[in-house]
């Protein structure tokens, strides 16, 4: 059953911000196929089954977000810091759905937990359970990402197939023995001769 909300944002009461209407279900659900704000919503309200807020700081103060929203309207959050807000463009009201990364830099909450590294250092996707990084990329600047629906479903979607060799496929690229060994045969040939 879905019942309609009043929500915060994320626990904050900001100053000047009208609280969002949403419609949220009764229960926790699945959501490792939602994405960004949705997802956001969700998990931070405690409704999504094995997922965690990616927000792990949650408040913005006056300074954040550096030479970025240079039209920022500085007000009082919780009743106890200074913040900041913006005005939308689309129905003129203020509003303050802004993620600030690892490395300063901020975006807005629709690209948190969406497949892709908008702040340039990760910590956007870094704490998000709806999608998984392919292996051949973890040690790279540039991350694959892909969602978990596509995990497991035939095709092959990262470079190195990690989305389909996995402990969760139960796959392997050499499934018979024989091919493992005529493999180990000739890799140790080509090293000999």
């Amino acid at each position: 059953a879905v019942v309609s909300t009043q929500s915060g944002h994320y626990g904050r009461d900001v100053f000047g911000v009208t609280n969002t209407n949403l419609s949220v279900p009764t229960s926790k659900v699945d959501c490792s196929n939602l994405f960004g704000e949705y997802y956001l919503f969700l998990s931070c309200m405690n409704l999504c089954i094995d997922a965690v807020c990616p927000l792990q700081n949650s408040s913005l103060s006056y300074d954040s977000c550096p030479r970025q929203y240079p039209d920022r309207v500085y007000t009082l959050a919780d009743n106890s810091y200074l913040t900041f807000v913006t005005k939308s463009d689309g129905d003129g009201q203020y509003h303050q759905d802004y993620y600030q990364c690892n490395n300063g830099r901020c975006i807005e909450y629709k690209q948190v937990c969406d497949l892709f590294d908008d702040c340039g250092d990760m910590s956007d996707e870094l704490n998000c359970t709806n999608h998984m990084i392919c292996e051949d990329t973890l040690n790279s600047t540039k991350h694959q990402f892909i969602s978990l629906s596509q995990r497991c479903d035939g095709i092959y979607d990262c470079f190195d197939l990690s989305d389909e060799c996995n402990k969760f496929c139960q796959k392997e690229i050499l499934g018979h023995m024989w091919l493992k060994i005529f493999c180990w045969i000739m890799g140790l040939s080509a090293t000999l001769f």
